[in-house]
Formats: structure tokens, C-alpha cells, sequence
């Protein structure tokens, strides 16, 4: 076998152009997954205190589905607004 013979069709620039192309793609698909998860974390997480969890087993108790999910909506809007948050921060 000659040293001029390669195993790949593709020449050397070909290769480290592919090798960029691909690097840069995982690179954007890392950024977008991380960009999402950033955004993710930016929601206000609800500390599940007694009363709120209370509130959910009542939820809970409904018989349909339906009512259950509409049931823990609507708590979860409640306990997400800022007079909320502000009358849970003078509790403790």
C-alpha cells in the first residue's frame, strides 16, 4: 500500500469542515436544552406548606378527574399570586 493511498474518500479540509459543522450543531442543541431548562427554573416553585397541602387533599377527594385537575388549577393559581406570597411570608 502506497502512502499516497487513503481510506477516505474525503479529503483532509473536507473532513475538518464536517468535524466543525458537527461541532458546532452539538453545541446548539447543548445551548437550546440548557436554554430550556433556564427557563424552566425561572418559574416561582410553590412551597408546599400545611395549608396548601391540606387544600390539595381535598382536591384529592373529588370523584372525576376532571373536577380534581380543575380543583388543583385553581389552587395553584391562587397560591401563585403576589398577595399570596406576601400573606404566607407574615405567617412565619
Amino acid at each position: 500500500m502506497s502512502p499516497s493511498s487513503s481510506s477516505s474518500p474525503l479529503t483532509r479540509s473536507s473532513r475538518v469542515a464536517c468535524t466543525m459543522v458537527a461541532a458546532v450543531c452539538a453545541a446548539g442543541i447543548q445551548v437550546g436544552v440548557l436554554g430550556l431548562f433556564h427557563q424552566a427554573s425561572a418559574e416561582p416553585w410553590i412551597n408546599p406548606s400545611g395549608q396548601l397541602q391540606q387544600a390539595l387533599a381535598s382536591c384529592d377527594s373529588l370523584r372525576l378527574r376532571a373536577e380534581r385537575e380543575q380543583c388543583t388549577r385553581q389552587l395553584v393559581a391562587r397560591a401563585r399570586t403576589p398577595a399570596t406570597w406576601s400573606a404566607l411570608a407574615d405567617v412565619r
